[in-house]
């Protein structure tokens, strides 16, 4: 077993603002599922994407709307949970004024995590 505290994860920068921590995966041990916790800033969008595995978004905090090329808006608040399948482009967006803080389940993980952990530690970017 392995407890995880956010506090205590490293945040990584992703397309659009989002800050991504890993919280489960391969490399703690996970075999069959990925658990990360994700940050959307006010006004931000991410990168329009669609994924392999089976994706599941639970919202802590703030309300973010799922959009498809379709023309689809799947508004979340907290305590919603949306099923994505694969293979479905979408993109993640807060029209709000407040950040959104959702966890991502992914399963199978499919090295995710290490592609997460190659991205720039959050803040260290504008060190550059």
């Amino acid at each position: 077993m392995r407890v995880v505290n956010l506090r205590d994860e490293t945040a990584y920068e992703a397309p659009g603002g989002r800050l991504t921590k890993v919280l489960v995966d391969e490399a703690t041990g996970a075999k069959n599922v990925m658990v990360c916790h994700a940050e959307l800033p006010p006004g931000a969008k991410s990168d329009v994407h669609s994924r392999e595995e089976e994706e599941i978004l639970y919202l802590l905090e703030g309300e973010q709307v799922i959009v498809t090329p379709e023309g689809e808006a799947h508004r979340l608040v907290p305590g919603s949970l949306l099923f994505i399948p694969p293979g479905t482009t979408h993109q993640h967006t807060n029209p709000h004024d407040e950040p959104v803080r959702f966890l991502g389940i992914f399963s199978p993980p499919a090295g995710m995590g290490g592609a997460i952990r190659k991205r720039p530690v959050a803040g260290e970017s504008e060190k550059r």
